[in-house]
């Protein structure tokens, strides 16, 4: 059975461990800045994460007696992703909503302004 984030956090070797929760911390500052919070700060924080990663797994003992940990947390990660990408693509669909919401509000307005009440014959 595969272990969650916290059995996996557990089960790491601790200079693997600090990655982890780093990782884990990055993944928290996505979803905030997904959520509007942080905007201008996604692509540094999801180029921070990449790195931690690759890091993560370049560091991560390659032998028989951990590869269920390194498949577990490669699944958990790929998990993380998914739902991270989920997260934007509703973000930036949010964001075409208020795109064209603001478009039909300039145009309404530009017509009322050509044409304002009283004026019409």
């Amino acid at each position: 059975m595969a272990l969650d984030a916290a059995g996996i956090r557990a089960a790491l070797p601790a200079p693997l461990r600090e990655n982890w929760d780093r990782i884990a911390a990055l993944d928290a500052a996505l979803r905030k800045a997904l959520a509007g919070d942080l905007p201008d700060e996604l692509g540094d924080i999801a180029a921070q994460r990449s790195r931690c990663i690759e890091a993560l797994f370049a560091a991560f003992p390659l032998d028989p007696g951990t590869a269920a940990l390194r498949a577990d947390a490669l699944q958990h990660l790929l998990r993380e992703n998914d739902a991270l990408a989920s997260a934007a693509r509703q973000s930036l669909a949010a964001a075409a909503d208020v795109a064209t919401t603001a478009r039909r509000q300039r145009k309404a307005i530009s017509a009322y302004h050509e044409h304002p009440p009283g004026t019409r014959t």
